[in-house]
């Protein structure tokens, strides 16, 4: 994943904008800013609190680990420094010197809830894409060949077997590991485009 930067517009609108005006957007995400219009902001309490309103809770996270694991540890604000221990994206050492245990049991609960609704959203967006493109005959069949592989996905994050030691929902969408003969690309209404599609959507969260 590709590290992303928070821009905030340096100028802010002080009067109503017409419909026919362009406006610069408040917030910008980007992996470069323009620094003569926009503010860098980014941070891990920004991406909690600000980014959440454009991405999901997974897309959050991996953003945060990125940026905790590509900083100096003690450079980091206390209020990052807990974040990155709130999400557990820093090693226990870490969390240590920032949360008791007891806290930690909690946020790791919090942590665990908000990944499977995220990994839900993301599914039932895949799901809701690919039944449009297929008739009613090939988006059952999608579903039912599907049905263990999304529940295993959503509720324990398996994906391939590389990452997880058994094969998943990844394996099967790309036709991968023990699904190479009878996985999606297997089917006669597989095409390119929906594969592409149904990939970004789980693994990136753009739906």
């Amino acid at each position: 994943m590709e590290q992303l930067k928070i821009g905030e517009i340096k100028i802010k609108q002080t009067r109503i904008m017409s419909d026919t005006e362009y406006v610069d957007p408040y917030y910008v995400f980007s992996s470069s800013l323009n620094l003569d219009l926009y503010d860098d902001i980014t941070s891990n309490l920004n991406w909690l609190n600000i980014a959440s309103s454009n991405y999901d809770f997974i897309f959050c996270r991996d953003q945060i680990s990125i940026l905790t694991n590509s900083s100096e540890w003690s450079g980091l604000t206390i209020d990052d420094k807990k974040i990155a221990s709130q999400l557990f994206v820093v090693d226990k050492q870490k969390r240590d010197e920032i949360l008791t245990e007891e806290e930690q049991f909690i946020f790791w609960r919090d942590l665990v809830r908000n990944s499977i609704n995220a990994r839900y959203k993301r599914w039932e967006a895949a799901r809701s894409y690919i039944s449009y493109n297929l008739s009613q005959p090939d988006s059952s069949d999608f579903g039912k060949s599907t049905s263990v592989l999304c529940n295993d996905y959503i509720n324990y994050n398996i994906k391939t077997s590389l990452e997880d030691g058994v094969s998943g929902l990844i394996d099967y969408i790309n036709g991968e590991g023990e699904y190479i003969e009878t996985g999606y690309p297997s089917k006669t209404y597989w095409t390119q485009q929906d594969q592409d599609k149904i990939i970004d959507i789980i693994e990136n969260g753009n739906y």
